[in-house]
């Protein structure tokens, strides 16, 4: 199995209400892939902003982790997750997933393939203070 981010079409990947403040909850749209040789287990993510395009667990986490729902062969899912903006501080960020982000699930490749984010500058999230 080889989960990634599947960059299908930038309409699937966006958040809805781009400018929120502080605590606000955001939907975060996005699609998984697994074009591994096998099946995949349901596996965790987690959602992180990033005042650059590069997702890394250095970013600031979006409230807690999520899972996705097991994958087959070659299957392609869109999912939505809804999250609350509690931890991050007044400015504009780029939001971003990392799947697996304990590498339990063994996987054929796991090179940041299975990291994701929104960089483009129409679904930049804007936070705003209290």
């Amino acid at each position: 199995m080889d989960l990634h981010d599947a960059r299908l079409s930038e309409t699937y990947r966006f958040v809805e209400s781009t400018t929120v403040r502080q605590g606000d909850e955001i939907i975060i749209h996005f699609v998984v892939g697994n074009r591994g040789s096998a099946a995949a287990p349901a596996a965790k993510i987690r959602f992180h902003a990033s005042t650059d395009t590069q997702i890394t667990t250095e970013d600031y986490q979006i409230s807690g982790e999520g899972t996705l729902t097991p994958l087959a062969l070659n299957q392609v899912q869109r999912f939505e997750a809804r999250r609350t903006t509690e931890n991050l501080l007044q400015g504009r960020y780029h939001v971003g997933w990392i799947i697996d982000p304990e590498n339990a699930i063994p996987e054929s490749e796991d090179w940041a393939n299975n990291i994701g984010v929104i960089d483009t500058e129409d679904y930049r999230l804007v936070v705003l203070g209290l």
